[in-house]
């Protein structure tokens, strides 16, 4: 019996991946791979440098750290300052914040992002989602709290100082 599976392609990240996001991050056209590691205070963009034709390998793959806190838990893409640049959002399930790395990528330059901006919230954060909660057009910040039984709400705008955040208790 055949597949139309291709068989599996090892990618290098920093230690223990956790969690993975995929989106155009230097605008190129082509989605780029995002691995929240674990253990190595950092998230590993994998940018994608294919030219869609040739199909994804090791080598069309190249792979660019960026510091984060201790201990990322998850990781998500999203334009959270409405610039049209894809920013990322990153959790810890050790620590009780978000923190926003602004896409600081120039058109047609190398991937970049501004110093990250961490957001107070409750611990345990292991998952993170994002849409527009209160229909302003905004995309806001959904974190669910491990062994807490809450979800948090993030309304992220330009600065640490003006994000509204709410904790909302989960039923079950």
């Amino acid at each position: 019996m055949s597949s139309d599976i291709e068989a599996p392609v090892d990618f290098t990240t920093g230690p223990n991946p956790v969690a993975v996001a995929v989106a155009d991050l230097n605008g190129d056209g082509t989605p780029d791979i995002v691995s929240a590691n674990a253990t190595g205070a950092s998230v590993s963009v994998l940018l994608n440098n294919s030219n869609n034709l040739s199909g994804i390998s090791a080598a069309t793959l190249s792979k660019q750290d960026f510091v984060v806190d201790a201990n990322p838990s998850n990781v998500i893409i999203g334009d959270f300052n409405e610039d049209g640049k894809q920013d990322l959002a990153v959790v810890y399930q050790t620590n009780s914040w978000v923190t926003i790395l602004t896409n600081t990528t120039p058109a047609g330059g190398a991937l970049s992002f501004a110093a990250p901006v961490s957001y107070p919230c409750s611990g345990n954060a292991n998952a993170i989602a994002t849409g527009d909660l209160d229909k302003d057009g905004r995309r806001d910040l959904v974190i669910a709290n491990f062994g807490m039984n809450t979800v948090f709400l993030v309304w992220p705008r330009s600065r640490p100082s003006a994000a509204a955040r709410r904790s909302a208790s989960v039923k079950y």
